[in-house]
């Protein structure tokens, strides 16, 4: 689900006027390649769906124990991957459009970081929820 703050709703409507869009209007949100993560949000109108639009429900659809254990499955994957790994290929050069010095290490590290950054983001966001029940 993505949850639109009141004042992210009022900054959509006054676009969309601007835009002088009609009741068909719906938003278009995105990812492109770009931004400090590696990715960037775009946001669009249309009124009109696209061949190959994918739609969220459809995304969303496994419980959430699913998903986490499918998440979990393929982590293990990878980090047996990692661990076979020879030293030298953790520094082998690879290619990314807003990275000029981009390797294994370099991409392991940055998921690191960026999986923490979605934990402390996980964990503000509970804290007005208060305790949790056990």
């Amino acid at each position: 689900m993505i949850t639109v703050s009141p004042n992210a709703k009022n900054y959509i409507d006054k676009l969309m006027a601007d835009q002088h869009a009609s009741m068909e209007t719906f938003v278009r949100v995105g990812v492109k390649s770009g931004g400090c993560s590696g990715l960037e949000y775009k946001l669009d109108f249309d009124t009109a769906r696209k061949e190959g639009d994918q739609e969220f429900e459809r995304m969303t659809s496994r419980p959430a124990a699913e998903a986490l254990a499918r998440f979990l499955e393929d982590r293990q994957r990878l980090a047996q991957r990692l661990e076979k790994l020879p030293a030298a290929e953790w520094h082998r050069p690879g290619r990314h459009p807003e990275f000029a010095h981009f390797d294994v290490h370099f991409q392991i590290e940055y998921m690191g970081h960026h999986e923490a950054h979605h934990i402390y983001q996980m964990f503000q966001r509970r804290v007005p929820l208060g305790k949790l029940p056990h």
